[in-house]
């Protein structure tokens, strides 16, 4: 299962923590990998690592000429090619109103321009193998936006919206398109943040913990191997579950939420009695009838009110929700 064997892959960003492992998991799969990096003595250190089946192609992903022959050059070093992985991706972080335009085009050409051009050109190529695999490596960023990261969110969600385009595009010549969206994984890039920031981090990952570079590579070689060939348009998510984490409240949400929690605990019960009598009264006739389905109607609107803020409502999260349990039994 998930074997590589006679397949050739060309991978970008093979030098960092994530590429890294990407290669070595696919190496191990029997794959023939064309590693790319910008540094050629990181990637000549990554290739002596294996025996065989391994070439470098070093790669400024901002020289457009060079990214246009990257797919091709790959291809004659391999003899053939059956697959891109796009791993390489920067960052330049600013809040909105600093950041330059040379920060946002920089990261935009890199992460977004740079995976659109190889992916293209692969796709020549694939298309006349009547085969093939594309795997975008975007963000859990680019799936929920971070404060200072407009460029870099911009950059992964177009990956993600580009990549559900090619493949329909492409989807009938047996070439599967898909994303892979990480969360905060434990590589050097993550190794800078203090401990409060991890703190910060952890605090919003289910899992309470950081993902690594292993786990990504291990969904890169299942949506590379021939297990995955019905699957394509496709985000896998690993993250922790933190893309689905619901997000805080801000304190006015909260204050509203607690007051129709009190207003629940205290109303409830006033309410079956208040409907109650006045059924007694329509019955025994001292109440018309019209009136009392006018009060049965708000109260079920009183009802209803805790049950929609706490199971449809999708934006309340679960402290809010326990709050409300909390009031309502008081």
């Amino acid at each position: 299962m998930f074997r590589l064997k006679s397949r050739k892959f060309l991978i970008t960003g093979a030098s960092g923590g994530i590429g890294q492992a990407i290669v070595k998991i696919m190496h191990k799969a029997g794959a023939t990998l064309c590693v790319s990096g910008t540094k050629k003595e990181v990637l000549e250190e990554v290739a002596k690592q294996y025996e065989k089946n391994m070439h470098i192609l070093p790669c400024d992903l901002s020289n457009a000429e060079e990214v246009n022959q990257l797919v091709n050059r790959a291809s004659e070093l391999m003899e053939g090619f059956d697959g891109l992985i796009c791993n390489a991706g920067i960052t330049r972080d600013s809040l909105l109103l600093r950041m330059t335009d040379e920060a946002w085009q920089k990261v935009i050409d890199i992460n977004l321009s740079s995976t659109f051009k190889l992916s293209r050109e692969a796709c020549k190529r694939l298309i006349k193998n009547n085969w093939g695999r594309i795997i975008n490596i975007s963000s859990i960023i680019g799936l929920t936006g971070n404060a200072g990261q407009a460029n870099y969110a911009a950059s992964k969600a177009g990956i993600i919206a580009m990549s559900k385009s090619i493949a329909k595009e492409v989807a009938s010549r047996n070439i599967t398109v898909n994303c892979i969206a990480p969360g905060f994984i434990d590589t050097k890039m993550t190794e800078v943040l203090n401990e409060g920031q991890k703190g910060k981090i952890l605090d919003n990952i289910p899992m309470k913990r950081m993902g690594t570079g292993e786990e990504i590579a291990a969904g890169v070689l299942f949506l590379a191997s021939d297990e995955a060939k019905y699957i394509t348009g496709h985000v896998l998510n690993i993250n922790g579950y933190a893309a689905t984490t619901d997000p805080d409240m801000d304190d006015t949400t909260k204050v509203i939420c607690n007051i129709i929690g009190y207003v629940w605990g205290i109303g409830g019960p006033l309410m079956t009695v208040v409907i109650i009598g006045a059924a007694l009264l329509a019955i025994f006739g001292r109440m018309p009838w019209p009136a009392l389905f006018a009060l049965s109607m708000f109260c079920g609107v009183f009802f209803g009110a805790k049950t929609i803020i706490t199971k449809i409502m999708p934006n309340v999260s679960d402290e809010a929700k326990t709050m409300l349990e909390k009031c309502g039994q008081k």
